[in-house]
């Protein structure tokens, strides 16, 4: 028989706050953490991003990544009844750079903890976890296909509780990368809206545990996972499908169990890129969803990479917690071929069921449907 997946408890660490309470607080206030920032390499635009200022070393021998993981998880764990030894319980770790940082440092440390999985293996090892960790690596898809892993692990019996935590630094490599594509906004991002020209690039770390029982965290609440699906469009190398087809196959997964009228919110992916956010519009639209209430949360954290699943799956928890659709900051006008609802305020409303969607490089594609009970 399948077991139910929950999801308990969280931590966001970000460049708005060191708790998912903070975070959650600077949102309704419409703080954003992207700014302009220092350049990185010559460019002939400004640079904007959202970058942690402070951040708490856990260990002296980690990594700056690897002390974000490690104090998110310290932070996650306090509130559990699950020890860290507990032999059914895993860690999922969703990351498309790791400690990018360390490609100048030729040490031989370096040339180990490069590599994800060693990257992993160390946290696990710091946090006295059993069993070796699962890394996944998918482009801008990883947070939420990670959540997606782990909650398959538990509904087949593998385990009981799973950690999922993701995290990204922004740095040289990956800012000059989206350079290069001409991909990168001149200003504050803008998800959906008429004048958007691009993404924001961001850090952070965002940490949930699920488990088969909701009752394993103190205060816990309970929003269970009960749709998940992903695709590949195999459009391009960074570019999604055009017509939405991909992110629309993964939806319908997601759909299996459940009523599309039912769904209260979507938080989409929403880079602020030409390409996706108009690709997004129109999966919304076959699906029937164009008049659903809809946001990113881009415009507060920029694109956080392997962090950005978990991090606005929490979120969107929060909203579901407070019934509270957050508004997606930037949006003006509408500006893509499919008709879609976006929260220009905040929005009062019971909200029940959620679906939470990611796309990335690869033509890659995810959905969650997330539910209160």
């Amino acid at each position: 028989m399948q077991k139910p997946v929950y999801i308990v408890n969280d931590h966001i660490l970000s460049a708005i706050g060191t708790s998912t309470e903070s975070n959650w607080e600077n949102v309704l206030k419409e703080k954003s953490g992207i700014s302009l920032i220092d350049p990185l390499f010559p460019s002939d635009q400004p640079i904007y991003g959202s970058q942690l200022k402070e951040y708490e070393k856990v260990n002296p021998k980690a990594t700056k990544l690897e002390n974000m993981f490690l104090y998110s998880l310290q932070e996650l764990l306090k509130k559990t009844k699950i020890k860290s030894s507990n032999e059914r319980l895993m860690l999922f770790v969703s990351t498309t750079k790791g400690n990018i940082d360390l490609l100048q440092d030729k040490s031989s440390n370096a040339t180990d903890r490069i590599h994800l999985a060693a990257m992993a293996a160390f946290i696990q090892q710091e946090l006295g976890l059993k069993h070796s960790p699962i890394v996944i690596s998918n482009a801008c898809i990883s947070g939420v296909l990670a959540i997606q892993t782990a909650a398959l692990y538990i509904k087949h019996g593998f385990i009981d509780h799973a950690i999922v935590t993701g995290g990204d630094l922004f740095s040289r490599f990956t800012l000059s990368g989206f350079y290069s594509f001409k991909a990168l906004s001149a200003g504050i991002c803008k998800p959906f809206d008429k004048t958007r020209d691009g993404i924001n690039l961001g850090e952070g770390i965002g940490s949930v545990l699920l488990s088969n029982d909701p009752a394993v965290a103190q205060g816990a609440y309970a929003i269970e996972v009960t749709g998940y699906g992903s695709s590949n469009d195999a459009n391009h190398i960074s570019g999604p499908s055009r017509d939405g087809s991909g992110l629309s196959l993964a939806v319908q997964k997601a759909l299996k169990h459940t009523d599309v009228k039912t769904i209260d919110m979507i938080n989409a992916h929403g880079t602020a890129t030409l390409y996706n956010d108009n690709m997004e519009s129109l999966a919304f639209q076959q699906l029937g969803m164009s008049d659903v209430p809809l946001n990113s949360l881009k415009g507060y954290y920029g694109h956080t990479l392997g962090a950005a699943g978990v991090l606005e799956v929490i979120i969107s928890i929060r909203s579901m917690l407070n019934n509270t659709i957050v508004k997606s900051l930037g949006y003006e006008e509408p500006g893509t071929e499919g008709k879609v609802n976006v929260a220009k305020t905040f929005i009062k409303k019971d909200i029940r069921t959620v679906l939470k969607t990611a796309s990335g490089f690869g033509g890659c594609n995810s959905a969650l449907i997330l539910k209160k009970g």
